[in-house]
């Protein structure tokens, strides 16, 4: 990560799974509400899509 997590990160393989739409609806929302406020996060995701 280029910029440090807000708080504690997303793991690589969930991120992987988010991007896949594999996640179970309350572990989406969960990743989903913490990537809108975590820059490190999202550009990770955007690394993976």
């Amino acid at each position: 990560m280029s910029a440090t997590c807000v708080s504690e990160p997303v793991s690589w393989l969930r991120l992987e799974r988010y991007a896949l739409g594999e996640l179970p609806g309350p572990l989406a929302r969960e990743v989903a509400a913490h990537l809108a406020g975590c820059p490190a996060c999202r550009a990770c995701l955007d690394r993976i899509e």
